[in-house]
């Protein structure tokens, strides 16, 4: 379920094990190690919660997959090239893999990434599809699009409806609990919109105001959110953010915690200890006490392991 830099515009995949609350001791060191799949314009990966498999979508390629924590990388050869390649979910048991792209359809392997079939009920056309998140089972989806509705699949991503008790908007993120019966979704220029039913009822959180929201993360148990701006043309030329830890309730802000920088991506551990957010100026922040304290991480010259 775990998604990692959805739409970060970043030219390697950069891992780092603390998105795993297992690993705490090694998180802490903050080392980083560059995994060498290739010079490309990633734009999303997701990560099963014991860190072994990893999928990630490049624009103009295939997915591409790692079985090895990230130390070797190969194409999905059945997959798609397509141009748009934008978001992708990972089931917990690995097998399930659900990628979204522009202009296209989504598209669905249940074998791990051996096979892929397009999703019909997608619609396909010039749907342009930001990121998507999954349930922990496969079962439950979301997907953000730019100026239309968002959509919901509950039968695994075979069909689609959209959420039209919602107006069009232009949703740049989205992100679900485990079991996806919280939703959030982050809407640019507007508001963080939250459901506590599976997408069926929803409210739009205005006490943290109307905002260019870039990206949103969900703890497994819905209870802590993070939802990050891009900039702010009233306040100041940058962005920043906000935590709920009560499914959106009520919110802290956390922008004096980080420095200038328009935030482009965020995610977080299950529990919601270990949180990550990085920027279009190239900060990246972690914190591993639950957004209390974040901490700027400089990141090191890499070695680079095989590319298959």
């Amino acid at each position: 379920m775990r998604k990692i830099f959805p739409n970060l515009l970043i030219f390697t995949i950069l891992l780092l094990p603390f998105l795993n609350p297992t690993t705490v001791s090694s998180a802490v060191s903050h080392t980083w190690a560059e995994q060498d799949a290739g010079n490309r314009f990633w734009t999303s990966i997701a990560i099963t919660p014991d860190g072994q498999k990893m999928v990630a979508t490049a624009q103009n390629t295939k997915v591409y997959i790692s079985n090895d924590a990230g130390l070797m990388w190969s194409s999905a050869n059945d997959s798609p090239t397509l141009l748009g390649w934008n978001g992708i979910a990972l089931s917990d048991d690995g097998l399930k893999i659900v990628a979204s792209a522009q202009s296209d359809f989504i598209y669905i392997s249940t074998n791990g990434g051996g096979n892929w079939l397009e999703s019909s009920g997608s619609g396909g056309g010039i749907k342009i599809w930001e990121t998507l998140a999954g349930s922990a089972d496969g079962q439950y989806y979301v997907a953000a699009i730019q100026s239309q509705n968002l959509t919901l699949s509950s039968d695994g991503g075979d069909n689609w409806v959209e959420v039209t008790s919602l107006d069009i908007k232009n949703w740049y993120s989205v992100d679900c609990s485990s079991d996806c019966s919280t939703v959030v979704a982050a809407a640019f220029d507007d508001y963080i919109h939250i459901s506590h039913d599976k997408g069926a009822t929803w409210e739009a959180k205005a006490s943290i105001g109307s905002r260019f929201w870039q990206t949103v993360s969900v703890s497994a148990d819905g209870q802590k959110i993070i939802a990050m701006y891009n900039y702010d043309n009233e306040v100041s030329d940058f962005g920043g953010g906000y935590i709920s830890n009560d499914g959106g309730d009520t919110w802290q802000e956390i922008t004096a915690l980080l420095g200038d920088e328009y935030w482009r991506s965020s995610e977080m551990s299950d529990d919601g200890n270990h949180i990550i957010v990085a920027g279009d100026l190239g900060d990246v922040y972690v914190s591993h006490n639950g957004g209390f304290s974040l901490s700027l991480i400089h990141i090191s010259e890499p070695t680079r392991p095989r590319l298959i």
